[in-house]
């Protein structure tokens, strides 16, 4: 029997090669994007699961609770560091806790030299040795027991052990790092696969850190690491939070007074991290589990527009299949044969467009990793994946848009459908409405949200971020033999005719550490009113070279001297004027800011330092549109950060040749490297920006699959009132009357299909936007748009079909029996 199905089902698509094109296309393209987007959602949900010991690895977060006693400015700060000594303490205070690893990354890039060859390194850690006990880091060369003991040993990449040495060995070969220290290569590692929160190249022992305090990494100060913990097997991470309040009472209860400022240490997943986590001060930039539901419904919005297509033809075209089953039941067939033969048919299909979708996936896989910013390939474990899941899509797809039409047909009594072909179709079409308001419901609702993730986007790109990063260029002047040169430098750069203007400091805006947290308070009050707020380093030139506002007061400028003393002035922004409780700019002006002595010194006797506000600035963004301006105090600059260099627009490549060939002079020794503000600022929406462009992109293809789908229906219609319509033109009736008779239909279901899209749009886009301090206004204008486009596209499509029609021959259509 499946033999005679076969013939048959090739029969029928030889027969109606225009509906089983459609078919076959939409059921492929849904197949193939649906595909795509599960291997995107197989690689965001395999983050650090490459672990071994992943179900028992937890990194320990912090939420801070501070405010004042009115709980005015009270408000819990989560971030991803806790203080230093916590997990070496937690090792030794709590059995469960197996073992321990910090990690520090330089909130600058490090200057890495090797012979004639530097490079500044981006991804270098400082570690502890255990690292190699808690994460799943193979050394290729090296004893991991060993690697990260002492001060001056150093493990690379295999990457980057290829970049310095190339195929020379490269153990016990000496690096030398920002002129200061001098590294020797105790190991080699396997490079880290792309699906890791953590980024690190190359790996330095966290001892280090001694050498920029005079206090050991035991003490419980401001100082804070990425700190992780492995857990004993069977341990419960709950059980262990738990007894967190009292760790923290026993170390550091002195520092808060649990009422109006407080500290919670947490246990989090590392397998949780990547989806799960929005922290303050991430390792690395995270994507978000909402964006995989978002695809994840998408996929299945697309195989259902496709099934929905299969289904919308299959049964229009029951009428012409109504003889056949009537003469079939009549030969003694059974409704569970009928229905085999048309669940056949459909897998049939279904089984060439799953052929189609592999294809159409393989050759669109550079495309879609070139879209999302992934590396993905069709290795032998993805391959077998993605076999697998077309497989199954296939089936699942084959028998539920086979099943309708097959359950339909089945029924059909013999003596209605050799008797009456019309009549016997005619019972579908309220199914087939039905079908048509969904598939265009899920339409519209995707343009509409297409349309309101591209206005955020574009507020995103062109919203006045209160400075103007145009034209500006940064060179990192991060390491010692350069910091000591920075004055030369600028003196250097301010000479050349293309330099507007130039800034040295360690505000780089855009930067996940542009700014440190720091506790501080109003003048006059105690410490129970402290306050968070940010703390960067800036000169006199940072306001000018960025264009932000002086709304009140003054900046800072060398005809005073005060300022640039540690206990000087400083210049805030309108958040910090609000947040200390200041009812204008102009009050706060004179006005000391106390509590800040723990951040300037590093000296075990701290003395009491309250700066002066001299000025106050217009807020400006210096993070993400995610998160609300912060308070912010800016110090006068001491050297080291960022050469910040102002370009005029006509002559940058003549300013960009000039500021290196003046970097060679003063320093050359070393590598030059720069880069462009505006793009550390277009970094940080990476992922909105990619997520833009896969939900613009497979919305679009959606659409394109409910037209597809629409055409084969329309153009079916057209067919079956051909000899309607050649009456109605006997009778004088125009090609634009026909054409609008044949889309009548088709604009009353649009039309509730709107009312149904335009409520599951607006609940979708305004819990997107939640997520953003700074959103767009959701008005009427994206749902307007969105319903008169599809309505345009809808009419457009069927009435096209109709004009054809009412141009095909008048004898042969009214010949039509």
């Amino acid at each position: 029997m499946f033999r005679i199905y076969l013939t048959v089902a090739f029969r029928h698509l030889n027969r109606q090669k225009g509906y089983a094109f459609i078919n076959v296309m939409s059921l492929a393209l849904g197949i193939a994007c649906a595909l795509l987007i599960l291997l995107y959602i197989r690689d965001e949900l395999s983050y650090d699961r490459y672990h071994e010991k992943a179900d028992r690895i937890f990194r320990v977060i912090s939420e801070e609770r501070g405010g004042d006693q009115a709980a005015r400015t009270v408000r819990t700060v989560r971030t991803a560091e806790v203080m230093m000594p916590t997990v070496k303490f937690m090792r030794e205070d709590f059995p469960e806790v197996e073992d321990m690893v910090r990690f520090n990354p330089p909130g600058n890039a490090w200057m890495i030299k090797y012979g004639d060859k530097g490079f500044y390194e981006r991804n270098f850690y400082l570690a502890d040795s255990s690292v190699f006990n808690v994460f799943d880091v193979p050394l290729l060369v090296g004893d991991p027991r060993t690697a990260l003991t002492g001060i001056d040993k150093v493990v690379l990449s295999e990457s980057i052990a290829k970049k310095y040495f190339g195929d020379e060995n490269p153990m016990g070969k000496i690096l030398d790092a920002e002129g200061s220290f001098h590294f020797e290569v105790t190991g080699v590692m396997r490079d880290l696969p792309d699906n890791t929160h953590l980024g690190f190249d190359i790996l330095a022992a966290f001892r280090i850190q001694e050498h920029y305090s005079p206090n050991p990494a035991d003490v419980w100060d401001w100082r804070k690491s990425y700190s992780y913990v492995l857990l004993r097997e069977g341990s419960d991470p709950d059980e262990l939070e738990a007894k967190l309040p009292a760790f923290v009472e026993k170390y550091v209860g002195d520092q808060y007074d649990g009422v109006s400022s407080s500290l919670t240490f947490r246990l989090q997943p590392v397998t949780d991290i990547h989806l799960h986590s929005h922290l303050e001060r991430e390792l690395t930039p995270n994507s978000d589990i909402r964006y995989v539901y978002l695809f994840g419904a998408i996929a299945v919005f697309i195989i259902l527009i496709a099934c929905i297509n299969f289904m919308n033809l299959a049964t229009a075209r029951s009428v012409g299949r109504a003889g056949e089953i009537g003469l079939r039941k009549t030969f003694g067939a059974a409704r569970a044969q009928v229905i085999r033969q048309f669940i056949s048919e459909s897998m049939i299909m279904t089984g060439l467009a799953v052929c189609v979708a592999l294809l159409l996936a393989v050759l669109s896989l550079p495309w879609f990793n070139l879209l999302t910013g992934k590396s993905m390939s069709l290795n032998a474990d993805t391959a077998w994946f993605a076999l697998g899941a077309v497989v199954v899509i296939g089936a699942v797809v084959g028998f539920a848009a086979g099943s309708y039409p097959a359950i339909y047909l089945s029924g059909l009594a013999p003596v209605h459908a050799l008797s009456g072909l019309r009549s016997a179709g005619a019972g579908n079409v309220t199914i087939r409405r039905v079908l048509v308001v969904g598939q265009f419901v899920i339409s519209i609702a995707l343009i509409i949200c297409t349309g309101v993730v591209y206005s955020q986007l574009d507020f995103i790109r062109a919203r006045n971020m209160g400075l103007n990063s145009d034209q500006v260029v940064a060179v990192p002047q991060t390491f010692a033999p350069v910091v000591v040169k920075s004055s030369v430098y600028k003196a250097r750069l301010m000479e050349i005719p293309a330099v507007t203007n130039v800034s040295m400091n360690f505000l780089l805006p855009g930067h996940k550490n542009a700014a440190a947290p720091i506790k501080a308070r109003r003048q006059g009050q105690d410490e129970s009113s402290t306050i968070d707020m940010n703390q960067a380093w800036v000169d006199d030139d940072f306001i000018g070279i960025f264009g932000i506002e002086l709304v009140a007061g003054r900046n800072f400028n060398s005809a005073f001297p005060g300022d640039w003393t540690a206990t000087g002035a400083v210049v805030v922004n309108e958040a910090a004027v609000d947040r200390l409780g200041y009812a204008s700019a102009g009050e706060a002006l004179g006005k000391e800011i106390e509590g800040l002595q723990e951040l300037i010194t590093d000296s075990d006797e701290r003395g009491e330092l309250r700066p002066s506000i001299v000025g106050v600035v217009r807020d400006f963004h210096y993070a993400a549109l995610r998160e609300p301006i912060e308070p912010l105090v800016l110090f006068p600059n001491y050297p080291g950060g960022y050469a910040m260099i102002k370009i005029d627009a006509g002559r940058m490549s003549e300013g960009l040749s000039a500021i290196e060939e003046a970097w060679h002079e003063v320093n050359p020794d070393w590598a030059f490297e720069y880069f462009f503000v505006e793009d550390t600022f277009a970094r940080l929406y990476d992922a909105e920006q990619r997520f833009g462009r896969i939900f613009i992109s497979f919305s679009a293809l959606a659409v394109a699959i409910a037209c597809l789908g629409l055409v084969g229906l329309s153009s079916f219609t057209a067919e079956r009132r051909r000899k309607e319509i050649g009456v109605r033109k006997v009778v004088g009736a125009s090609a634009s009357s026909l054409a609008a008779l044949l889309s009548r239909e088709y604009f009353r279901l649009m039309i509730v299909a709107i009312v149904v899209a335009w409520p599951v749009a607006y609940i979708a886009m305004n819990t997107w936007l939640g997520g953003f301090a700074y959103r767009v206004d959701l008005g009427w204008s994206p749902f307007i748009l969105a319903g008169a486009l599809a309505m345009a596209i809808a009419l457009i499509t069927v009435g096209f079909q109709a004009v054809r029609a009412s141009a095909a021959n008048l004898v042969e259509s009214l010949r039509m029996e």
